[in-house]
């Protein structure tokens, strides 16, 4: 089947076929960025919300420790 088309022909298909190769592996690489970049945004934000959590803790904790000293 091959023997019968055209040097020509041969190359051209096989470049294209090349060239599609790489674009859907781009494609790919473009679509695992954005997943990991939504997965670090989550895991920030996560990380963000309990800082402030424990900034808020550490701040009562340091208010009950100054009302406890002046109480004695």
């Amino acid at each position: 089947m091959l023997a019968n088309i055209k040097i020509k022909t041969l190359i051209i298909s096989v470049l294209s076929l090349l060239m599609l190769l790489v674009a859907s592996i781009g494609a790919f690489g473009l679509y695992g960025t954005s997943l990991t970049r939504q997965a670090y945004k989550d895991v920030s934000l996560r990380d963000a919300k309990s800082e402030t959590a424990f900034a808020q803790i550490r701040l009562l904790m340091e208010t009950n420790r100054s009302q406890v000293l002046q109480a004695l």
